[in-house]
Order: structure tokens, then C-alpha cells, then sequence
């Protein structure tokens, strides 16, 4: 990414930014985990007391 300020009658200098993001793996297992429960919660819900 490059980033560069321009102005009138100044000189500017270019500037580079560079940015690294590290995701632990474990925290998408834990996050499709919650989703599954979350399913099969409502899943359980919706068989044991249906539609009224």
C-alpha cells in the first residue's frame, strides 16, 4: 500500500505501510462449533414443539 500527501508548494515524500494479519486457526473451528450449535438448537426447538 502506498501512501502519498500532496499539497501545494510542499514537497512530500512517499511513505510505504505494510500490514500483516494473523488469524489463529482455532477461532474459526470455535466460531463453525457455535454455528452448529446454534442449528441444531433451533433444529431441537422447532421438532419438539412445531408450529402454533
Amino acid at each position: 500500500m502506498d501512501i502519498k500527501g500532496v499539497a501545494d508548494n510542499v514537497k512530500t515524500e512517499e511513505t510505504k505501510l505494510r500490514v500483516n494479519v494473523n488469524s489463529r486457526s482455532n477461532s474459526a473451528w470455535i466460531g463453525i462449533l457455535i454455528i452448529v450449535l446454534v442449528v441444531s438448537g433451533l433444529f431441537f426447538v422447532f421438532k419438539k414443539y412445531g408450529r402454533r
